[in-house]
């Protein structure tokens, strides 16, 4: 007996239509459908696509903010969810107002735009605990 001869000569090769090892998938597939990685990507969801319900009306701007500050996380593999990853980012944001201060001084914008935008970086420092 060679090493090609089956062990078993009772079983027979892929996809012979005998009584074989292997079930030959090709015949419960439909002849119209793509291959199996194409109907598998069908049902793929990315981590950095979130699913798209629609309009919601019961999500606030600022809920809507942090979502899209997660999803920006997760395109690198981080989440808000994460004490460490939430501290960097609101420590980040700190700074931000740190350089609204400094520009401020340097006369490119006033105080008041400062203010408006110190506003908003505020709102947005809250997005850890809303996701």
């Amino acid at each position: 007996m060679s090493a090609a001869d089956p062990a078993d000569p009772t079983r027979s090769y892929l996809n012979t239509g005998g009584r074989g090892a292997v079930i030959d998938i090709s015949k419960h597939r439909p002849p119209w459908r793509g291959t199996a990685a194409d109907e598998a990507r069908g049902r793929w969801t990315a981590m950095n696509t979130p699913p798209d319900h629609g309009p919601r009306p019961d999500r606030t701007p600022l809920e809507l903010v942090a979502d899209d500050v997660e999803v920006w996380l997760n395109a690198i593999r981080e989440s808000l969810t994460d004490e460490r990853t939430a501290a960097v980012y609101v420590r980040t944001l700190e700074f931000v107002e740190h350089i609204l201060h400094g520009a401020v001084a340097q006369e490119m914008i006033t105080e008041q735009q400062r203010s408006e935008l110190a506003d908003l970086l505020a709102a947005a420092k809250q997005a850890p605990r809303l996701v």
